[in-house]
Parts: structure tokens; C-alpha cells; sequence
């Protein structure tokens, strides 16, 4: 009974977990139209005018731009799936229990 409970606790974690990364640039992006009068404000100090709405959607994109630049770092340089993968695998008593077996059979082999 317990087992259950905790894979649907898990399998909830998961779906959220899927979901949170869209809702981060919503709130990003919300964050961005509040911002943007005391942005144009600072900006305005050094003589530089742009309208809120351009302001805007320059600050949005720019953040787009650098979290894909981010994940591309991530993916090509750190493999941080890889990492992570091996990780988890490593915690996992059933897949330790398996590369132990087949260890143990190549050692046979030979």
C-alpha cells in the first residue's frame, strides 16, 4: 500500500516537475512587464530611451537567448543528462545489482 502511495507521489513530483520550467518563463516574463518602468528609468539615466513595450520584448528575448545558450553549454560541454543519468543509476539498487551480475559473468568468461 505504502509502495503505491509513493509512486504516485513520484509520478506527481515528475509531472510537475515538467511543467515547472514553462512556468519559470512565465514568471520571468511577468517579472520583465513589471520591471520595465524602473528599468526605462535606470536606462533613462544614461540617455537611453526605449519604449516600454520594445523594452520589453528586447529583455524577454535576450533571456530566451541566454537560457538556450545555458542548456547548449549544459548539453555539449558538462553532459549534464549524462551526469545526472549516471548518478541516479549509481543510487538505483536494482541497477547496481545488475552491472554487479554482468561484472561477475565477464569475469567468467575469461
Amino acid at each position: 500500500m505504502m509502495s503505491r502511495l509513493y509512486d504516485w507521489i513520484v509520478l506527481l513530483k515528475f509531472r510537475v516537475d515538467n511543467v515547472a520550467s514553462f512556468l519559470t518563463y512565465i514568471n520571468f516574463a511577468m517579472l520583465i512587464v513589471l520591471a520595465t518602468p524602473n528599468l526605462n528609468k535606470f536606462l533613462a539615466g544614461f540617455g537611453i530611451v526605449i519604449p516600454d513595450f520594445l523594452l520589453a520584448i528586447l529583455v524577454f528575448t535576450l533571456m530566451i537567448v541566454l537560457v538556450f545558450l545555458a542548456g547548449l553549454f549544459l548539453d555539449l560541454k558538462v553532459r549534464y543528462w549524462q551526469r545526472l543519468q549516471t548518478i541516479q543509476n549509481s543510487r538505483n539498487p536494482q541497477i547496481t545489482e545488475i552491472l554487479e551480475n554482468i561484472r561477475e559473468m565477464s569475469g567468467r568468461e575469461r
